[in-house]
């Protein structure tokens, strides 16, 4: 997860020196490029396993093959009642024997 937030803030200086006036055009399109790459490596190391397109372009599997459960919000502070439960839910990926489909389910944990 570090990694993602460091490929972030370096996607935003390469985003933003691209378009700096000052700048050779050959360093503005070589910023643009490089802050592109780093934002796009950036969605993909940070995105959830809730989400499709983790399994989409990590694994190759199609929309109709990966299935996942909604995220139970029973440990959620504002769900009654109120204040904290001291648990959460972590996330169970399992795939099929084959690869060919995903599923990703949540298991319940006591304490923080």
């Amino acid at each position: 997860m570090v990694y993602a937030w460091v490929a972030g803030f370096f996607a935003v200086i390469f985003i933003v020196t691209a378009f700096d006036k000052h700048s050779p055009t050959k360093v503005k399109v070589g910023f643009a490029l490089a802050g592109a790459v780093l934002a796009f490596i950036t969605l993909f190391a940070a995105a959830p396993v809730d989400w499709k397109i983790t399994y989409e372009v990590k694994d190759g599997l199609s929309s109709s093959k990966i299935y996942i459960e909604d995220k139970p919000d029973s440990c959620d502070f504002e769900r009654s009642p109120m204040g904290t439960k001291d648990c959460h839910f972590v996330s169970v990926v399992t795939y099929s024997p084959t690869h060919d489909a995903v599923s990703v389910s949540w298991e319940r944990t006591e304490g923080n």
